[in-house]
């Protein structure tokens, strides 16, 4: 092969990447076509192995230069660099994680519960610190029914209310939200998800790096896996020791690619939030009887793969092996497709991306100190520091704790729940 670059040493990533394309450097700059002469890839690119597995198993079976070109990305180094990350957070799924750590209670000289605002505002902080992204919002649910309660009355009917030591301590997470300038954001009508997700497809668009950090399974379907500063939205999964999903890790956890997952969910349904899924949600047996059995997620998963769609299923349900799957499909088939509007993030909610009003700030010092937080413990670490070292973006979590009574310390930096109560 001719070699198109000057003579000089590869640097670590070069050399890796002329291993992975099997390359001698200095010919790094060289892309080996399948079946044709070498062409020159400049250096001023990455040439990123999106999908390696799949890349390597196409050379193997000789498969053309397109499919094997389409498992790589090629990016100007530039925009690698300077790609800007959006996070959007899923406010109730941060706030049941803080009102669940194991830690000890903390409480107001008034005795007002005041754990959930100071674990709520450590776990964004060591986000920020850790990821440092340029814009960020917190999305919340709204109280009044969203169109997913007019489709489907028992919508999340078995959900216990709210307790109400957290919901004495939900005016100071957002007073706090306030203080530390991050943007607040609801809709009504929709829930969070629909507002991240809508949220997530614009910031795309504008080439952003969209993070979503929540731990409810269905915003897998968000997911889109692009190179660097090219549009993708990934999941963080908190609750999973901050676990990245991008679409492998999709397939993986699902079994089917993120586009699949309201398929999956159609069939399967979902407790959490009473999605029937394919049986009768009214159905109530005799104590000495069991309920009809539906489809469980791994017998979602294989006919999701099988046919490609919940609609598919259903069209062909005689085909399925299983009795008891291919008599739940046949008998329950308006609960899967309702099952599936009500899985399915809805993208056209009316929010405009405003990237300005997301903006990472500097925190609001004197609302910090206002005596409305004085219920918050974070209030040791404030009084009597400058404006410089009230910053909160980059400080450690630990800082807090430091500053929190003794008895309270614990589990102020690790936050877990127990497994059984997680979405995914």
């Amino acid at each position: 092969m001719t070699s198109h670059t000057k003579n000089r040493s590869a640097n670590p990533l070069e050399s890796a990447l002329a291993k992975s394309l099997d390359l001698n450097f200095p010919e790094i700059n060289t892309y080996r076509k399948w079946g044709g002469s070498p062409c020159l890839l400049p250096s001023a690119f990455y040439l990123l192995p999106a999908s390696p597995l799949p890349c390597v198993r196409a050379r193997k079976r000789k498969a053309d230069r397109q499919e094997c070109l389409s498992y790589f990305a090629i990016l100007p180094r530039m925009i690698a660099e300077d790609a800007k990350k959006i996070f959007l957070i899923d406010a109730m799924g941060y706030i049941f994680r803080a009102y669940h750590a194991p830690m000890e209670r903390l409480r107001s000289p008034q005795g007002i519960p005041t754990k959930v605002p100071y674990v709520f505002a450590n776990m964004l902080r060591r986000l920020m610190k850790d990821w440092e992204p340029e814009y960020l919002a917190v999305v919340f649910d709204v109280t009044a029914p969203t169109f997913r309660d007019k489709l489907f009355a028992q919508y999340k009917a078995q959900r216990p209310p709210m307790p109400e030591d957290l919901s004495l301590q939900m005016p100071y997470v957002r007073r706090l939200c306030e203080a530390m300038r991050l943007p607040i954001l609801e809709y009504e009508g929709y829930e969070a998800d629909d507002v991240i997700g809508a949220l997530a497809l614009q910031a795309a668009a504008k080439k952003l790096d969209v993070y979503i950090v929540t731990s409810d399974k269905d915003m897998l379907q968000l997911v889109r896996t692009s190179p660097r500063g090219a549009g993708s939205v990934r999941v963080l999964i908190p609750t999973k020791q901050d676990l990245l999903v991008d679409e492998a890790k999709v397939e993986e956890l699902l079994g089917v690619p993120p586009s699949k997952v309201p398929d999956v969910m159609a069939l399967m349904g979902d407790s959490i939030d009473n999605i029937p899924g394919a049986r009768d949600p009214n159905e109530r047996p005799d104590p000495d009887k069991k309920r009809t059995p539906g489809i469980g997620e791994v017998g979602a998963r294989e006919l999701i793969r099988q046919f490609g769609s919940a609609e598919e299923a259903l069209r062909r349900a005689e085909e399925v092996k299983r009795p008891t799957y291919r008599e739940a499909l046949k008998k329950y088939g308006d609960f899967v497709l309702l099952s599936k509007q009500l899985a399915t993030i809805n993208l056209d909610v009316p929010v405009p991306l405003s990237l300005d009003a997301l903006r990472s700030r500097e925190p609001d010092v004197e609302a910090l100190r206002n005596h409305d937080l004085d219920a918050v413990p974070l209030r040791y670490e404030l009084a009597g520091a400058g404006d410089a070292g009230a910053k909160l973006v980059g400080r450690s979590v630990r800082g807090d704790a430091a500053h929190a009574p003794p008895e309270s310390r614990k589990g102020a930096d690790e936050v877990s729940v127990d497994q059984s109560r997680l979405d995914c």
